[in-house]
């Protein structure tokens, strides 16, 4: 508490020459002062003592936050290693599980071909039925693994929805008439033929819906109706029902049937076979794809399952390529030339493998180790098959050291990696190989035929571009050289440029500079690497042969310039090169028999 002012400013103020009553206030004043001055002195010291007790706190919560981090990075790594022997995990025992199962597919499928009686029929049949329905199981606790890891990619490819129904009921027929069953399809009249979307989900969706009825349905019908809930632009919205005549379902059982590893009984306790997870993969799977579904059932009458999936709807140029293109499973005579080298370990894949390439009349070399096939490639092959866990190594990682060996003379063969792991990590590092296909085990022959189409054809075209065995000069069909396509030339050339000759042959001598460069481009780039200038000079001379007429040449460059825009092509283009470059000629003779033509009209 203030008292007074101290005595040496009191003498000062009784010095002053004011009244009593001025030195008072005076007096006043300065103890007010000096209260506040006080005051302040003591907020000061309370707020630096507030300073302190702060500091110490957030000193100690730095401290338990720089604890707790370096237990979350502790636990994150426990997790990523989890995660790691997790995923580890199923792909050692979906190898497991696959390479004994594509042995008994196989033997199956080898037996099936001998001279059986009916009882042994019988057996064999269901020998690949039990085979069938465990491949069914495995594969659906994968896809279960991949959906809980976040590691289904959704695509978005444009596809034939008609051929894949119809895919499917050529699939399940088997099955259904096994059982006396009607299988029945029903598009509607406004139905799509091409959407844009992802097959495999698609298939493995309805291919699981049906399977489920067929299975719990023992006469009457399975039936699978599609049509068209709306169409906005360029973008369509399908609705599916798959419909039984089965056991049905109580309905305080629907709510459950997603769930995982739900099973159904029938009345008499009956528990059919499966994991349980069909349903609840197929819920997952169309979440993905933003879809839905829905289910209606009753007891002893039936079960109806409503989907609906958007899809994007494909330009006519994009369906008229998908027309145009068709799978095929048959062996060309020039495969009989080529030489195949497998590496795998497994007796029973190793016969299997035998019979069917002998069967299609292919030369094929199988080797049980690394070692061995190391040896064998410093021979030339035309395609490797190589298994991924072997005695002496990883086959991937074996081809993946093959393909940075520059000098090695199957440096560019083209590869298959047929394994029986559910590797993701696999399947990227193939990709990034450019690997060229990664099959998993087991898979039907007819596969591997499609396989060999897709990625042999730069070893079935004669002259192709690897080799660089383009014919020099290639001489101009006699039809090419007639006045037909001369005259037509000549006729949309003069259309385009109203009949001005000297404008027309000035169009046609840049078209005539232009070609040779654009023909040098494709023999050489590809193989050197340099894929833009491909891109590049395809567009530029793109715009030369629109302008003067030539539309072959337009449609080639068009789709080169489409494969090449983000640099290497996905596909083989070889096939499409060569026949561009052979075009450029053709027409190269016929603009030089029309700049004849119009030199001569001028001169006349």
């Amino acid at each position: 508490m203030l008292t007074k002012p101290n005595s040496n400013i009191l003498k000062l103020i009784e010095a002053l020459d004011v009244d009593q009553e001025a030195k008072r206030d005076l007096i006043d004043e300065i103890k007010l002062m000096q209260k506040n001055l006080l005051y302040s002195n003591f907020k000061l010291n309370r707020t630096l003592k507030d300073k302190d007790i702060v500091t110490n706190v957030l000193n100690e919560t730095i401290n338990r936050l720089e604890e707790k981090s370096k237990a979350l990075t502790i636990q994150a790594k426990e997790l990523e290693e989890q995660s790691k022997f997790k995923e580890q995990l199923f792909a050692n025992v979906s190898h497991e599980l696959r390479t004994p199962l594509h042995g008994i597919l196989g033997m199956g499928h080898l037996l099936d071909r001998t001279s059986l009686d009916v009882t042994q029929k019988g057996y064999t049949d269901i020998i690949k039925g039990s085979a069938d329905n465990l491949l069914v199981i495995i594969n659906d606790i994968l896809s279960l693994s991949e959906i809980n890891a976040g590691k289904i990619k959704i695509t978005n490819n444009p596809f034939s929805i008609k051929k894949l129904l119809s895919d499917l009921k050529t699939t399940l027929e088997f099955r259904t008439n096994k059982k006396g069953l009607k299988l029945l399809f029903h598009l509607s009249d406004d139905f799509p033929d091409f959407v844009c979307g992802d097959r495999t989900r698609i298939y493995q969706i309805f291919l699981n819906l049906l399977n489920n009825s067929i299975k719990f349905t023992q006469r009457g019908f399975v039936r699978l109706k599609g049509e068209v809930v709306y169409v906005d632009g360029t973008e369509t919205r399908l609705q599916f029902e798959v419909e039984d005549s089965g056991i049905g379902m109580k309905r305080e059982k629907l709510k459950s049937i997603f769930e995982s590893f739900t099973r159904v009984h029938d009345e008499r306790g009956t528990i059919y076979e499966g994991a349980g997870l069909g349903l609840n993969i197929i819920k997952n799977l169309l979440y993905l794809l933003t879809g839905s579904i829905e289910v209606e059932s009753e007891e002893n009458k039936g079960t109806i399952f409503t989907v609906q999936v958007p899809f994007q709807i494909p330009d006519n140029k994009v369906i008229e390529g998908l027309i145009n293109y068709q799978e095929d499973t048959t062996i060309p005579v020039e495969w009989t030339n080529l030489k195949f080298l497998m590496i795998e370990d497994n007796s029973a894949n190793i016969l299997y493998a035998k019979d069917i390439f002998e069967s299609w009349g292919l030369n094929l070399d199988i080797f049980p180790n690394l070692e061995e096939a190391e040896r064998a490639l410093e021979n030339k092959y035309d395609c490797i098959l190589s298994d991924v866990l072997l005695p002496d190594g990883n086959g991937l990682d074996f081809i993946l050291k093959l393909r940075k060996t520059p000098t090695a003379i199957n440096t560019k063969t083209p590869v298959i990696i047929l394994t029986a792991s559910a590797n993701e990590k696999g399947v990227s590092q193939a990709k990034e190989a450019n690997i060229e296909s990664y099959l998993s085990k087991p898979f039907p022959p007819d596969f591997l035929i499609k396989e060999f189409h897709r990625i042999l054809e730069i070893q079935t075209t004669p002259n192709n571009l690897e080799n660089k065995t383009y014919p020099k000069n290639i001489v101009l069909p006699l039809e090419v050289k007639s006045k037909k396509f001369e005259n037509a030339f000549l006729e949309t050339l003069s259309k385009r440029f109203k009949g001005r000759t000297s404008l027309m042959a000035e169009m046609a001598k840049i078209f005539l500079d232009q070609a040779p460069v654009m023909k040098s481009i494709l023999e050489n780039s590809h193989e050197q690497g340099d894929f833009e200038s491909i891109r590049f000079e395809a567009h530029k001379f793109k715009s030369t042969v629109n302008i003067i007429g030539l539309d072959s040449l337009k449609a080639f460059a068009s789709k080169t310039e489409e494969l090449y825009y983000h640099g290497k092509p996905k596909e083989c283009t070889a096939g499409l090169l060569f026949e561009f470059a052979k075009q450029i000629e053709v027409d190269i003779q016929i603009v030089e028999l029309a700049i004849e033509e119009i030199m001569q009209a001028e001169a006349g």
